[in-house]
């Protein structure tokens, strides 16, 4: 809000600003009408920067302060624009210098593991601040992933360097880019087809073994499943990934399919790109025109209910330790990832991000655009409401899950809630109908 500024044409002076939260706490939340003057509203006289200061000095001035929005003055104190705290965060995800910066440094387990808190610490700031569930994952996965860069490279200092070319890849939400406070591992080893297991069998081992625990130690938990490139069955050549995944294909069975969803995620973070996409793209190809798969797939993806009950109310857990609790993602935002799989390899689409499969499954003519907004819209409102859920979790010094009381919520919350449920469950009554799941 400004007003003009003598000797200076159309520029403004600042007297005061007024955002969206303004909007909500002041206007709406007090009952006050739309004739309202902003005058009465907004803040007056807010703190500004001026051209030069650096978007470092920028975020480091709205936490002191408490703010989300900062002014940009020019020389006479008018306004050039307004940053958003969301700005920062895109800034820092195009450009996370100061992580990887500090991560290169790092050479303990220690030293590792606070700069892990410091990215979720900051992650959870950014949430407060409005940024997208997107932006913060997008921020919690460049950590892990540059950490797990400086641990294999401290590794392979370690235990020399490697006899043949292998690519580290990264499966799973870590592989979507869709990492939350509750991630743990999931990763691979692809290894060049000169690889011997006579000759550099103890190599890998012990390499991805100090891979793995150096994770761990660093704070990002072992795979409870085993799903990692420490466990043999996970540390296999270019050739054998191949077959492996024509088995997945060409007679899933309930493992093989388990394994099949997570492994279609995958995601080269370290190593030979080369042979991440030769196993990747060969796998995506033979996936497409496998309508048997596609019909397991749709099975897995319609198993688990959305907690809806007959009248759409929340069904929550009666008793236990989650009573009055329901798992947001068992019968929501996995059900999302799953139908969007199913959706991207139908189309032969080797993006692995939720969000782009469903665009490329609109842009092969396989899903509605309005079917891929609304799934679309669905996965955001649960992913942020986790990402809020687990923020909170994480300042209260709890371990975050993904069990949230519908009863803790604001009414517009529980709302969209049910809304996502629904998208949900409407989708899978769809899938049911166009694949033949009960008869494969």
């Amino acid at each position: 809000t400004g007003r003009p500024r003598p000797g200076h044409g159309d520029g403004a002076e600042l007297v005061g600003i007024i955002t969206d939260r303004d909007m909500r706490s002041r206007v709406v939340a007090a009952g006050l009408s739309g004739d309202t003057p902003v005058a009465e509203v907004m803040t007056p006289d807010p703190v500004g920067a001026d051209t030069d200061a650096t978007v470092f000095e920028a975020m480091l001035r709205m936490s002191d302060i408490g703010i989300h929005h900062l002014p940009v003055l020019d020389d006479h104190g008018g306004v050039l624009t307004v940053i958003a705290a969301t700005d920062i965060v895109r800034q820092l995800r195009a450009d996370p210098i100061y992580l990887t910066t500090d991560l290169s440094k790092a050479t303990t387990p220690n030293q590792l593991s606070q700069i892990i808190r410091d990215t979720s610490q900051i992650a959870s700031g950014f949430i407060e601040r409005g940024a997208s569930p997107d932006e913060v994952s997008d921020l919690l996965t460049v950590g892990l992933d540059s950490l797990a860069r400086r641990v294999i490279t401290l590794a392979e200092e370690e235990v020399g360097p490697p006899p043949v070319p292998y690519a580290f890849v990264v499966v799973g939400s870590q592989g979507r880019r869709a990492v939350n406070f509750a991630s743990d591992q999931d990763n691979a080893l692809i290894l060049a087809d000169d690889y011997d297991e006579a000759e550099h069998g103890e190599y890998f081992a012990t390499l991805t073994s100090r891979i793995c625990d150096g994770l761990h130690e660093a704070g990002q938990m072992h795979c409870p499943g085993d799903m990692m490139a420490s466990n043999p069955k996970w540390r296999m050549t270019v050739s054998q990934w191949q077959q492996t995944f024509h088995e997945w294909i060409t007679a899933p069975q309930p493992e093989a399919l388990l394994y099949a969803q997570i492994f279609f995620d995958m995601r080269l973070v370290h190593g030979s790109r080369e042979l991440a996409d030769h196993v990747h793209l060969s796998a995506v190809e033979a996936a497409q025109g496998s309508q048997r798969l596609h019909a397991q797939l749709a099975a897995l993806a319609v198993r688990s209910d959305p907690p809806l009950g007959v009248f759409r109310g929340l069904v929550v857990d009666r008793k236990g330790d989650y009573a009055r609790t329901l798992h947001i993602k068992a019968g929501g935002t996995a059900a999302l990832v799953q139908i969007a799989r199913l959706y991207g390899i139908v189309a032969g689409s080797p993006l692995v991000g939720t969000r782009a499969r469903l665009k490329a499954a609109v842009d092969a003519n396989v899903l509605s655009r309005s079917g891929a907004r609304d799934l679309s819209d669905a996965f955001e409102f649960l992913t942020s409401l986790t990402l809020r859920h687990q923020a909170g979790q994480l300042r209260r010094g709890k371990e975050p899950d993904y069990r949230i009381a519908p009863d803790s919520l604001g009414k517009l919350d529980r709302v969209n809630l049910r809304d996502a449920f629904g998208i949900v469950k409407s989708i899978q009554s769809s899938l049911a109908v166009t694949y033949p799941v009960r008869n494969t």
